[in-house]
Order: structure tokens, then sequence, then C-alpha cells
């Protein structure tokens, strides 16, 4: 849920922000005298009756935003049979150092989570840009291979991102307004190949290969608030 994608994201090292903090809007106080009772839309009176005190409502955070990272699953012990509990499981959420978590403004309609279909075992197995030869063709397949990864998360998260909200992460201001789609779809894209370029340098990294199982880890999106 929304709560365990921003636990995630406060755990994370290394984040890429292309979004504006969340704003609090304080709820509007009832007026004094006149017999009327002024309430924001969250709240709700059952009862006009004098002798019921009115409960204030709560601040309302409005933001909608995603929170993408790469995840790895483990069993609460050593086996999965351990996470199993009566109308709960206990999983254990593993985060990489040195892959970064993006965060973007997210559509209304932004689904609450969301896995890539790629593991960690498929993703190591890509051939990163800089590795490749220019002057042979086998390599130039290869990183096409790794563009293609970057290419589909991006055409998925383009129907997510809100993208009027959009903001460059070294300047988070007014100036939003004045970047077209294409420099911010840019900038995303960055992001996302950043992503998946330090999932496949785990691949070098022994302690990353004991702790998580490459088959039970992946790119994974949460809307948080």
């Amino acid at each position: 849920d929304s709560h365990l994608g921003e636990k995630l994201l406060e755990e994370t090292r290394d984040s890429i922000i292309l979004c504006n903090p969340p704003v609090v809007l304080e709820p509007s106080k009832p007026e004094q005298g006149g017999g009327t009772l002024a309430h924001s839309s969250r709240s709700e009176i059952t009862s006009a009756s004098p002798s019921q005190s009115v409960q204030p409502a709560l601040p309302t955070l409005i933001v909608r935003r995603l929170v993408i990272s790469l995840v790895g699953l483990k069993p609460y012990r050593m086996a999965w049979s351990s996470s199993a509990r009566p109308s709960e499981s206990i999983i254990q959420y593993i985060l990489c150092k040195g892959c970064p978590a993006i965060v973007v403004p997210a559509k209304a309609d932004a689904p609450l989570l969301a896995w890539s279909t790629l593991t960690l075992k498929q993703l190591r197995k890509l051939e990163l840009p800089d590795e490749a030869q220019v002057s042979s063709t086998l390599a130039t397949d290869a990183t096409r291979d790794f563009e293609g990864v970057v290419t589909t998360l991006c055409e998925y998260l383009d129907r997510c991102v809100d993208w009027e909200r959009v903001v460059l992460p070294e300047d988070r201001s007014q100036h939003a307004e004045s970047m077209t789609l294409q420099e911010k779809q840019r900038n995303v894209r960055g992001a996302v190949a950043a992503l998946v370029e330090a999932a496949v340098k785990t691949r070098t990294s022994k302690k990353v290969k004991k702790a998580i199982d490459s088959e039970r880890c992946g790119i994974a999106i949460w809307r948080i608030p």
C-alpha cells in the first residue's frame, strides 16, 4: 500500500525527485455565531444538536506521486511458508545500495501498485550502452535491448505521470511551466535509464547476490501521497 511505498522511499539513500513535495491544506474553521457551520468536504455532521460537539476536520494532503524502485522480496525467515500467517503475511523488502528511487507526480487514476515483468535475473543479462563497442553489430543489438527495457517502462509511465507537475530535480520551482512536454519526458527517461543501469550493475556485487533472490526482485511502482 501507500505506507509501504513511503517507507521504501524513506529508506532509500539515493533518490531522483521530479515533483514538488506534498502540500497540506488546512481545513476551514467553523464560523462563530449565525447558527450555521462551515466545514470541509471530508467532514460529516450527523447531528445539529447543540449538546454534541463537532469533530475538527483533519488536514488534507493534496498531491499524488509515484515512487519507482528496485525491490527484492525475501521470506520472513528461511522458507516462504514462514511468511504465512492467519489473515496476513510477513515479507521482507530489500533495497539495493546504489539503486535510486524515482519520484514523479501521478495522475488521479494511476494504479496503487505495479510490478515490471522483468526480474533482476533478466535485467542482469542486459549489456549497458557504455559496454558496447560501436563497431560491433552484436554489441549494438545488446544495447538496443537495454534501450528497449527503458522504453517499455517509459511507455507505461506515460499513462500514469501527471506531466504538468513534472519538475527538474535541481530546480523545483515555477520554471517547470516553461519546460516542454518533450523536455519533461526526456528527464523522466534519463532517471529510468539510471535506475535500470544500476539494477544491471548489481551483477558485480557479491553482497547483493547473497542477500537477494534475483528471481524475486524487480522494478516496482507504488502510488503514495
